[in-house]
């Protein structure tokens, strides 16, 4: 099995990109002018995400590797899939959002495109959710992996 090291910084580096993806997906989002409402209230799930995201970066470079357990090395290996989905998921909608909105620029969004996006909520819905499914996985990782450390300090 690899060392805690490597896979600690593994999955910091994978929560990183994820973070990343969340952020851009965030500011383009909030680039758009005069956005539907279903496609602003995805920014409050994307900021939430980001939360998470930068709470679990946070706990795992503050976590000494010798307190890096088998346990928790099994954790973080199984959130890294969650973590990879995630950044696909987001770099997949911006790609799309801007495909969408490729007849605006930064300061006027076109009516062609404002009408375009009222036609996507099917699908902001879906990505929401699926958003949601990613940021509790690793809601539930962060939370065993500061319980997990907790335990370890009180031994």
């Amino acid at each position: 099995m690899p060392d805690p090291l490597s896979i600690t910084a593994s999955v910091i580096a994978v929560a990183t990109l994820a973070y990343s993806s969340s952020k851009k997906l965030y500011e383009f989002v909030q680039s758009i002018q005069e956005a539907p409402k279903t496609l602003k209230d995805m920014n409050s799930d994307l900021a939430a995400l980001q939360k998470v995201l930068n709470s679990l970066i946070e706990q795992l470079t503050t976590t000494p590797v010798e307190d890096v357990s088998v346990g928790l090395k099994g954790c973080l290996e199984d959130i890294k899939p969650s973590l990879k989905g995630c950044s696909e998921a987001c770099d997949e909608f911006n790609a799309k959002l801007a495909k969408i909105t490729s007849h605006s620029t930064e300061d006027h969004t076109s009516k062609r495109d404002k009408i375009k996006l009222q036609f996507q909520d099917k699908e902001i819905l879906a990505f929401k959710y699926r958003i949601s499914s990613y940021k509790a996985t690793l809601s539930l990782a962060l939370e065993f992996a500061s319980l997990y450390v907790t335990h370890q300090k009180s031994i």
